[in-house]
């Protein structure tokens, strides 16, 4: 059986392989750097509820 600081050399030896395969592939998904807007127009919309009949954003 393989002791408790066995277990934690191969824990962080196959944890910082697995960070560095990650690394090397490259960024696949990029978080954060979009510029679009998917929330549709934001003028000129007529306004529902308790808004008045004519009254637009």
């Amino acid at each position: 059986m393989l002791t408790s600081s066995l277990h934690k050399a191969l824990f962080y030896n196959l944890l910082s392989l697995s960070c560095f395969v990650l690394a090397a592939c490259g960024d696949v998904y990029k978080i954060g750097v979009g510029i679009a807007d998917i929330t549709g127009p934001a003028a000129e919309i007529n306004m529902m509820g308790y808004a008045q009949i004519g009254q637009r954003t």
